[in-house]
């Protein structure tokens, strides 16, 4: 076999991506249907501003709308089962199981975030088509460490015996033990996506030629 003299840090081609067809095809469908239920979403909140109730033709075009975002992703999702191709997990979660929608906040979804009994919160999506809700477990961004040291305050004051011809100085397990610092165990920092790091190496093309503007 020939040595490939190919350099090291060369930019990966777009045509060398496995499966390229089947990710355009599923970006396409998740965008697409992000649109369709955005406008839904916002043909329905003018008609409660204006006053008046929708004619049968808003109502047939907003069912249509709808149905049709639903479908672009229960589409993404065939598509994804016949190819063998895993969606990322920040993609799936911003899916709904019952109706196929995207749960867009504050336009087809609702997000609280409520206490856990444990230490990490959890993020409540509540679908507003079918009012079928998931949580999510919310641990905290941030880049501290898992582990903080407080120090404690010494006890300076010890006890000492006397004795003839000899002085033992006695410290207390208070003492001893103050001298170490103690670990507390904070919470845990999530990552950021993989999609939002800067040092992923991601690379973005238009067509065939790779974006020298983008910052991915």
């Amino acid at each position: 076999m020939g040595k490939d003299n190919r350099p090291k840090n060369e930019a990966p081609r777009p045509n060398s991506v496995t499966n390229r067809e089947i990710y355009q095809r599923m970006n396409f469908l998740y965008q697409a249907s992000s649109y369709l239920k955005s406008i839904e979403a916002v043909t329905a909140s003018n008609n409660e501003v204006d006053g008046h109730e929708p004619t049968q033709k808003q109502k047939r075009r907003r069912i249509a709308v709808g149905d049709l975002g639903s479908s672009y992703v229960r589409s993404m999702r065939a598509v994804g089962n016949k190819s063998v191709t895993k969606m990322d997990p920040n993609v799936k979660r911003t899916l709904c199981g019952s109706c196929d929608t995207v749960l867009l906040p504050g336009v087809t979804a609702s997000v609280r975030v409520k206490g856990t009994s444990g230490r990490s919160n959890k993020v409540l999506y509540t679908c507003l088509s079918c009012d079928a809700s998931r949580a999510i477990p919310a641990p905290p961004v941030g880049s501290s460490s898992s582990f903080t040291s407080v120090p404690t305050i010494p006890n300076e004051t010890t006890t000492s015996i006397a004795t003839p011809g000899l002085t033992v100085s006695a410290d207390t397990d208070a003492t001893m033990s103050s001298k170490k610092t103690k670990r507390i165990r904070a919470k845990k920092p999530r990552p950021l996506p993989l999609f939002a790091r800067p040092d992923a190496g991601h690379i973005v093309y238009i067509g065939n030629e790779p974006d020298k503007e983008s910052n991915l």
